[in-house]
């Protein structure tokens, strides 16, 4: 019986990963309207915009970038640089009570990064998800 549980005990130790002390789970929140380079506030509603009787509007496309490594820009297409990882992509809109008045902003969750400041990118012209993480 003592070898059967110390056998379970090695399995559990060597197959099990070890919690990394350094990953938090992060909830961001966009609180300040976001806006273009021409002042215009970007598209986006709540997708339970039409239960309260709201448009839907798709948002512009948020990336919550890993900047570790430093801040670099974006190629000329909007992909993130590649020492700038995305740790979540959503959009304008999304994680927002859609019965606020004030547009223009999001919310959402990210688990499990590293405890190293990110860096949020903003894509004005709606690009599609997929694109956006090529």
């Amino acid at each position: 019986m003592r070898r059967l549980f110390l056998t379970a005990f090695a399995a559990i130790l060597c197959g099990a990963p070890l919690a990394d002390a350094q990953q938090i789970a992060v909830a961001f929140s966009i609180t300040n309207t976001v806006r273009n380079e021409f002042r215009e506030i970007l598209p986006g509603s709540s997708m339970a915009a039409p239960a309260f009787g709201k448009t839907f509007v798709e948002g512009a496309l948020v990336q919550i970038l890993d900047a570790s490594s430093g801040i670099y820009p974006p190629d000329t297409n909007g992909v993130p640089h590649a020492l700038n990882s995305v740790l979540e992509t959503t959009r304008i809109g999304a994680g927002v009570n859609p019965q606020l008045a004030k547009p223009g902003r999001a919310s959402g969750r990210i688990g499990g990064i590293d405890r190293s400041s990110s860096v949020s990118n903003i894509f004005r012209d709606r690009p599609r998800i997929q694109q956006a993480n090529a």
